[in-house]
C-alpha cells in the first residue's frame, strides 16, 4: 500500500522513503514571495547571481542574500509541514 501510495519505493530489493524534490516544494510553498522564489529557481537553473541582479536592478549580493533566506525559509517550512529534514537531493547528503 505505501508503495502504490508513493511513500515508499523499491529499489534493488529494499524499500527506501521517498521525500519531495525542493524544487516540486518551492514551486507550492507559501513560505517565500514570488520575487525570492524567482531567484531560487533561476539559481537551480544555473544562472549567475550577476544575471539575476542585472534583470531586478539590484547587486549580486541582494541577490546572494535573498536566495540564501529563502533557502532557510523553505527548509524551516518544511520541516514544520512535514517533520522531516530531507529534501530528495538531501537523502544521499546525509545517508
Amino acid at each position: 500500500k505505501l508503495i502504490s501510495d508513493g511513500e515508499l519505493e523499491y529499489v534493488d530489493y529494499r524499500c527506501y522513503r521517498r521525500y519531495i524534490k525542493f524544487k516540486d516544494y518551492l514551486e507550492k510553498s507559501k513560505a517565500v514571495d514570488e520575487r525570492c522564489r524567482d531567484c531560487i529557481l533561476k539559481r537551480l537553473s544555473g544562472e549567475t547571481l550577476e544575471n539575476i541582479g542585472r534583470e531586478y536592478d539590484v547587486t549580486r549580493e541582494w541577490v546572494r542574500q535573498v536566495v540564501k533566506k529563502g533557502f532557510v525559509k523553505i527548509q524551516n517550512s518544511y520541516k514544520a509541514e512535514t517533520g522531516f529534514i530531507c529534501f530528495d537531493e538531501d537523502y544521499y547528503e546525509l545517508f
